[in-house]
């Protein structure tokens, strides 16, 4: 790595300058997964460099989602992510589990750099996909990433992602000399209950005594409401020292997928996410984490919308 190159240099007056605040934040999310992916690294025999990789795909946040639809630390589509032997379907997504989805990516990196016999190459790979570096290196006639790069053959941003990320190597590996503070953050205390039929992340909620959001954050693989159907052996998260009153409160429930008292709601032309919370007894931020609308301002005509009432909601 050539910390002179024009594009690294750019790289590392962006991660210490403007974006420095979002660098170190993402450096201190990566102490808590670090020894699990050197682990990982050490026993599939991988640079230990591509630690590093996921501060520049998906800024270390295991529900990360890109505008294509790359999800959780590694950024993979779904056809990848089920190609690497990762669950994905209306349930769950294993994009967002933190181990297996960091097992795949270093599988796929592994098997790029043997079809390439390059890592320069099997990064813009991991970006680009394999057949798209292919047909810009038969183009050009180019072997190699710097050769493609002088003779633009490559998109911008996959020109443009081997030198950002080492730049951010660099960083990574002393970033108190490129006036970085990173914290040492600590994985959250858990206890792991082991369910054998769904459950209802309201009625967990309740059970474990927190908010639905902090079971939401344990358990990333979730995608519904409920844990997945058809997973008799679910392990599910809660926070420690809660298991004792979980087992014993949820052993008194009867359904544990009760009916919620929910209604739909199909948005109209010219709805305000407020008004409609408004008429509904809620707040415009519940309804926002329930659908998981990520930019409020911009509701469809035609989408239709899962709304909790609160108290004093009369009906229609």
């Amino acid at each position: 790595m050539d910390p002179e190159d024009p594009l690294v240099k750019k790289y590392i007056a962006i991660f210490t300058g403007p974006r420095k605040k979002e660098m170190e934040e993402a450096l201190s999310r990566l102490t808590i997964y670090r020894p699990m992916i050197l682990k990982h690294l050490k026993e599939m025999n991988l640079p230990r460099e591509l630690l590093y990789l996921p501060v520049i795909e998906s800024g270390v946040k295991n529900t990360a989602t890109s505008r294509a639809g790359a999800v959780g630390l590694w950024q993979f589509m779904s056809s990848t992510g089920r190609g690497y032997g990762l669950k994905i379907n209306y349930w769950l997504d294993e994009r967002r589990d933190p181990e297996k989805s960091t097992a795949a990516g270093l599988r796929c990196l592994k098997d790029l750099h043997e079809w390439f016999d390059d890592w320069h190459l099997a990064l813009a790979g991991y970006n680009r996909g394999v057949y798209g570096v292919e047909r810009d290196m038969k183009f050009s006639r180019s072997p190699d990433f710097n050769k493609l790069a002088e003779r633009k053959a490559l998109p911008g941003e996959t020109e443009h992602y081997v030198p950002k990320y080492m730049a951010c190597v660099l960083i990574a590996d002393d970033p108190a000399a490129y006036g970085l503070t990173v914290r040492e953050l600590a994985p959250p205390a858990v206890d792991e209950v082991t369910l054998e039929k769904p459950l209802d992340l309201r009625v967990a909620a309740e059970a474990a005594g927190v908010p639905e959001a902090v079971l939401q954050e344990l358990n990333p693989t979730v995608r519904m409401w409920c844990t997945p159907k058809n997973e008799p052996n679910f392990p599910f998260r809660i926070p420690a020292g809660t298991r004792e009153r979980f087992v014993m409160t949820l052993s008194r429930v009867k359904d544990w997928t009760p009916f919620s008292g929910e209604v739909k709601y199909k948005v109209k032309k010219g709805d305000m996410l407020s008004r409609i919370a408004q008429r509904y007894k809620t707040s415009a931020r519940e309804v926002q984490r329930l659908n998981r609308i990520k930019n409020p301002q911009f509701l469809r005509p035609g989408q239709v919308l899962i709304i909790r009432p609160g108290k004093g909601f009369r009906g229609n």
